[in-house]
């Protein structure tokens, strides 16, 4: 009969070890799966890159991130949670070479100074050449008529006073042999034609 009491305690022991090992060994079900979800998390997006401060750096690491990670798509995020900023390339400018001075119908020099677009009778302008050079109704108009005088169109006084003092200035201009509309665009280039076409719709667009 005394054996009955010792059997119970044991079976009571049993099951609390068990008991205890099913903990354990939930707890450590939930970290694996934990860490493996975590893992898929991070790898489906992207590859992460883990780039250390050298110990080169160690007296100046305060000034550095600890570590980066890059996706696929260029972003980067700093592991320490400072964000590094995307650096925007700076456009390469090439240099363009100075206008050569184009010669009237008599020889005469036209100086690249003595217009808006020098080179408005061999080269199609676009708009970025009108960003920068043409800002009100008025540049438009003379942009047009400085084409129209390389080929000596003559400028009424009564119509547009501005001009007819502004070319009949240049030495290049009173020399040459003065024409109406017709007979100067005769004289037009394709680049020309296109031209006073582009500048006319672009200051039709801006509204002057």
């Amino acid at each position: 009969m005394a054996e009955v009491p010792k059997r119970g305690k044991k079976k009571q022991r049993d099951i609390a070890a068990e008991a205890v090992a099913a903990i354990i060994l939930g707890i450590i079900c939930i970290v694996l799966g934990l860490g493996v979800s975590g893992f898929y998390i991070l790898s489906g997006d992207s590859r992460r890159v883990d780039v250390s401060v050298e110990e080169d750096f160690a007296p100046n690491a305060r000034y550095y991130v600890s570590e980066t990670s890059a996706d696929y798509h260029g972003n980067i995020q700093a592991g320490s949670g400072a964000v590094a900023p995307t650096a925007t390339p700076a456009p390469i400018v090439t240099p363009t070479a100075a206008p050569t001075p184009v010669p009237t119908d008599n020889g005469e020099e036209m100086p690249a100074s003595d217009f808006i677009f020098p080179q408005s009778n061999t080269q199609v302008l676009t708009d970025a050449d009108f960003l920068t050079k043409l800002t009100d109704a008025a540049t438009c108009q003379r942009a047009i008529n400085e084409i129209f005088a390389r080929h000596g169109y003559e400028f009424h006084y009564d119509q547009n006073s501005a001009d007819y003092e502004y070319f009949n200035s240049k030495s290049w201009y009173q020399v040459m042999t003065k024409k109406d509309q017709s007979q100067a665009m005769a004289e037009f280039s394709q680049a020309e034609l296109a031209n006073v076409a582009a500048i006319s719709d672009y200051r039709t667009r801006m509204g002057w």
